[in-house]
C-alpha cells in the first residue's frame, strides 16, 4: 500500500508469531510446576556433592596436618564440605533448618540462610573461599564454573533446567491447543 509516499507491509507471519507469543505469555503466568520440578533436582543433585568420600575434583587438604586436624575435630575427614552437617541439610532438604525455598507464579529462589556462630553467612566461606583456602570448596552450582569441581550430573543442571521449563511451555501450548510449528519451543 503506497500511501503519501510511504509504504506499509503487513506480514502474516509476522501476525501469527506475535499471537503465539501473547498466548503463550498467557499460558504461562504460572511457572509453580516445572519450578517445584527444578528444585526438587536441586535438592537431589546437591546431595551427590555432600556424598563425596573423597575430594573429588576439590583442592584436597594442603597437609596431612590439615586432615588429621578434622580427624579429630569432627571425627572424618572426607566430605569436606561437611563438618556439622547443617549447610548440607539446608541445601539438600526443603524443610531442613537453614533451607530457603519459594516458589512464586514467576521467579524461584533457593539456598540457604545459614550462618557461622558470628552471624556471618557460612556458605560464602565455601563459595568466594577464605583467608586459610586458597579455592572455594563450591556446593552450589549453576553456571559454567561448575565443570570445574563438579561431576557432570551437577554441571549439567542449567541445560536440564531449561529442558524442564521448555518441556512445561510446549505441553501447555499443546493443552491449549495452540501449538504449532511456530508454538514449540526446542532447547
Amino acid at each position: 500500500m503506497v500511501d503519501g509516499g510511504f509504504t506499509s507491509y503487513d506480514v502474516l507471519n509476522d501476525k501469527l508469531f506475535q499471537r503465539n507469543i501473547d498466548r503463550a505469555l498467557k499460558g504461562l503466568s504460572d511457572l509453580r510446576t516445572p519450578f517445584k520440578l527444578i528444585a526438587n533436582d536441586f535438592y537431589k543433585s546437591e546431595e551427590a556433592i555432600f556424598k563425596l568420600k573423597g575430594p573429588g575434583k576439590y583442592p584436597d587438604f594442603k597437609n596431612k596436618r590439615s586432615k588429621k586436624q578434622k580427624e579429630r575435630e569432627v571425627g572424618f575427614a572426607y566430605p569436606l564440605l561437611k563438618r556439622s552437617g547443617a549447610l548440607m541439610d539446608s541445601v539438600t532438604s526443603p524443610t531442613a533448618t537453614g533451607s530457603f525455598l519459594n516458589i512464586q507464579k514467576t521467579f524461584l529462589q533457593i539456598g540457604t540462610t545459614i550462618t557461622n556462630d558470628d552471624g556471618f553467612p557460612y556458605p560464602i566461606v565455601h563459595q568466594k573461599g577464605w583467608k586459610h583456602q586458597k579455592e572455594p570448596r563450591k556446593f552450589l552450582f549453576v553456571g559454567p564454573e561448575s565443570k570445574k569441581y563438579a561431576s557432570s550430573d551437577i554441571a549439567g543442571r542449567t541445560a536440564r533446567w531449561i529442558n524442564i521449563l521448555a518441556s512445561y511451555y510446549n505441553k501447555k501450548m499443546q493443552v491449549l491447543g495452540k501449538a504449532n510449528r511456530m508454538g514449540t519451543i526446542t532447547p
